[in-house]
């Protein structure tokens, strides 16, 4: 009897071994099954979200000793930051595209001192629903200004330009189209642009298009210049992106905008022309090559023009005219 009972004890444990190993066995399976599909969907994200990065600061120099033909000394350091945040669902009929562009650097003359040399603040956000083929229902949103007080140099006390003064919101609905992998074209019929202004003394001389203040006959305030100006209009913008070759990558944006409510009529069949080129050259992991062009010609931005006259700085006269800033440098940058 006692052989029975330990006979069936050691066939009852071994089949609950069994029974265990086959269930440990089965929840293997089910945790690499699990472990395989949670890496299956990390993959699809990465492949849906992608990111692309650059922060770096660039150096530029010019050193003359007893030069015959004569030059001046000046030190410039420009730091920029850019980093775009890309998502296109796994049917391509969903893509949005936000990028985030600041620069800020200074230039320093042995006749002038310090003055700035780059200043900008600028966000933009697209997304696009695809209608047919290459073409998307798109919306679009962006956001253009600067940190740091601007000067009418030589004057250092003369504030031209200031945080938020100016400040360029737009929000927009039209087509994207996306012909080539790195080519976009956006076309919008209807685009808000909200100008903001908020050092006051700047609105009241009716900087950048506000209301300027209105004044009495001896000079007393009657009322402030506004500090918001509001714009509607057709709006287009193509983006390119375009690798030249290993290590080599340039690119353009082009933004043209007409305003349908400009108060003059004569101002409203005239286009508002911004143009921002941007050549990206990698020496190695760490120090790169910029070169940076930007045009923009605004008639509601007017310059005023200078002229010496007996050694003195005289003004011209004030008109919009084409604005046109380039800066090359060599320095030190990280991609990521």
């Amino acid at each position: 009897m006692k052989r029975i009972i330990a006979l069936l004890s050691f066939f009852i444990i071994y089949a609950n071994i069994n029974l265990n190993a086959q269930e440990l066995q089965e929840a293997a399976k089910s945790n690499l099954s699990e472990a395989n599909k949670l890496k299956s969907e990390v993959t699809s994200l990465k492949n849906q979200w992608q990111t692309r990065g650059f922060a770096g600061i660039t150096f530029n120099q010019n050193y003359f000793s007893n030069w015959a033909k004569g030059g001046e000394n000046s030190y410039a350091a420009i730091g920029n930051f850019n980093y775009d945040i890309n998502y296109r669902s796994l049917d391509t009929n969903h893509i949005w595209k936000t990028n985030i562009n600041l620069g800020y650097g200074l230039l320093y003359t042995t006749e002038f001192g310090t003055r700035k040399a780059e200043d900008k603040l600028n966000l933009e956000s697209k997304y696009g629903y695809r209608a047919i083929s290459n073409l998307y229902y798109s919306a679009l949103l962006s956001f253009k200004s600067q940190f740091a007080k601007g000067y009418n140099y030589p004057n250092d006390s003369d504030v031209v330009s200031n945080l938020f003064s100016p400040a360029y919101t737009i929000l927009s609905v039209g087509i994207d189209y996306k012909p080539l992998p790195f080519l976009s074209l956006y076309i919008s019929p209807l685009t808000g642009k909200h100008i903001m202004v908020l050092d006051q003394e700047l609105a009241n001389a009716g900087a950048f298009g506000v209301d300027p203040a209105v004044y009495d006959s001896l000079g007393n305030m009657l009322t402030p210049g506004k500090n918001h100006l509001i714009n509607l209009g057709a709006y287009l913008v193509a983006n390119l992106d375009y690798e030249i070759m290993k290590n080599i990558n340039l690119k353009s944006k082009l933004e043209l905008f007409n305003n349908y409510t400009a108060k003059a009529k004569r101002d409203r069949n005239k286009i508002i022309v911004n143009c921002e080129n941007t050549l990206m050259m990698k020496i190695n992991n760490y120090i790169s090559a910029n070169l940076f062009l930007h045009l923009i010609y605004d008639y509601q931005n007017p310059i005023t023009q200078y002229e010496t006259i007996d050694g003195v700085k005289t003004a011209k006269g004030v008109a919009p005219r084409l604005q046109i800033k380039e800066n090359f440098g060599l320095g030190f940058g990280v991609y990521f």
